[in-house]
């Protein structure tokens, strides 16, 4: 379904005309976000984006949904129209501008941190697979890379860098890779508890988990979004 929402915002006399502010919606899976703002001439402006739209259509370049406000009236009345296939979470936040700029600052610092913890675990198992040639190291690996090219896709960074106009792809990557990391999860724990020896009952239960996940890759890529993401 689609979702309407109005809301008003005052602002003191000093403000009109004389600053900016920014609105952030900070769920960066919402495929259609239309933003209705009212105009000099009586009217309204209206800014569409959406994680199914080219990143190019965006305001402002962020990972998240940013629209610029500058006010022109005491009082003036917004309007979003929000359609999605995935969660619908629609959480607001009205930033003065300098405010927002520290805060993204710190929010992309400290996912940077843990994102280059990730990169850095995937290239040291990697280094070690070359060296010994033990598989269990190669699955570990193949699980880190997955899941956090999982993670950049919840969080949008995979969609700005990586893929900005392929907004298919930009959707059914997040259901993939995150199978993807499940299977080699499950490939790895076989390999590193050796179950067809130690647990041969839980290892039966693995590799069903393992068939299921491999043969649900497939379906994520041929099928409808709806079904991939129930599939998943």
């Amino acid at each position: 379904s689609a979702y309407w929402l109005k809301f008003t915002l005052s602002f003191s006399p000093e403000l009109i005309n004389n600053s900016r502010w920014l609105l952030d919606i900070p769920f960066a899976l919402l495929d259609y976000v239309d933003f209705y703002a009212p105009n000099q001439q009586g009217g309204y402006s209206v800014l569409e984006t959406g994680d199914r739209r080219p990143f190019a259509q965006r305001d402002i370049d962020t990972t998240n949904f940013v629209f610029d406000i500058r006010p022109h009236q005491q009082q003036q009345t917004y309007y979003l129209h929000v359609k999605t296939q995935d969660s619908l979470q629609l959480p607001l936040y009205l930033w003065e501008e300098d405010t927002f700029l520290k805060n993204s600052l710190l929010v992309v610092g400290l996912q940077g941190v843990y994102f280059g913890i990730m990169i850095v675990m995937a290239l040291y198992n990697l280094f070690i697979y070359i060296s010994v040639r033990e598989r269990s190291y190669l699955y570990y690996t193949s699980y880190i890379s997955c899941f956090t090219i999982f993670q950049a896709g919840l969080l949008g960074y995979s969609f700005e860098y990586f893929w900005p106009e392929n907004t298919w792809w930009a959707n059914v990557n997040i259901p993939f890779f995150g199978v993807l990391s499940l299977f080699f999860a499950s490939v790895f724990a076989r390999d590193i508890l050796n179950t067809p020896e130690t647990l041969p009952r839980f290892d039966k239960v693995l590799v069903t988990i393992g068939s299921v996940l491999f043969f649900t890759l497939p379906i994520i890529l041929l099928v409808d979004y709806d079904f991939a993401i129930y599939a998943s």
